[in-house]
């Protein structure tokens, strides 16, 4: 292979996608619109606290007006009753000057709050006394030893 070939050759190879992208007018855009959204919801819940910040995230600001996606219903009513206390406190970020209105969706699945501990339901009498005897009467012995289980019953029982 000849050196002017070799140039060719990688001349010619695929940029990486990285490259491509950042050299993307709607790439930039993306980037730019995420990183400022970031950044509003930073100075958003500097005004609103930690607590209401878990539950809400700054969408849009279009038209004079805040549009936030909230968690629950719960957290909307709440929101919606401490509206105008927060319309005068996002003033003092410029940011947050044009701002008249604030619109709420509720959106539960983008939003992810906190997780939830499972405490274990136990179950009755009755049925603990039947999975352990379909439990004595299986041969697969993994999955028996998994029923005795689940119906608080231990090996020496069955």
């Amino acid at each position: 292979m000849t050196p002017q070939s070799s140039r060719q050759l990688t001349e010619n190879c695929p940029k990486k996608i990285q490259q491509q992208l950042h050299q993307a007018p709607w790439f930039r855009n993306l980037s730019n619109h995420i990183q400022e959204m970031q950044r509003l919801q930073i100075l958003f819940s500097t005004v609103c606290g930690d607590e209401l910040a878990q539950h809400c995230r700054v969408n849009l600001i279009k038209n004079e007006t805040l549009y936030l996606q909230i968690s629950s219903a719960g957290w909307a009513t709440r929101l919606r009753y401490q509206t105008p206390e927060l319309l005068k406190s996002l003033k003092q970020f410029p940011e947050f000057t044009g701002i008249k209105a604030i619109q709420i969706k509720i959106n539960s699945e983008t939003l992810v709050t906190h997780e939830r501990k499972l405490t274990p339901t136990p179950i009755s009498q009755e049925s603990a006394e039947s999975i352990a005897q379909i439990a004595r009467e299986i041969k697969d012995e993994p999955l028996r030893l998994a029923l005795l289980k689940l119906a608080g019953k231990d090996n020496s029982q069955s």
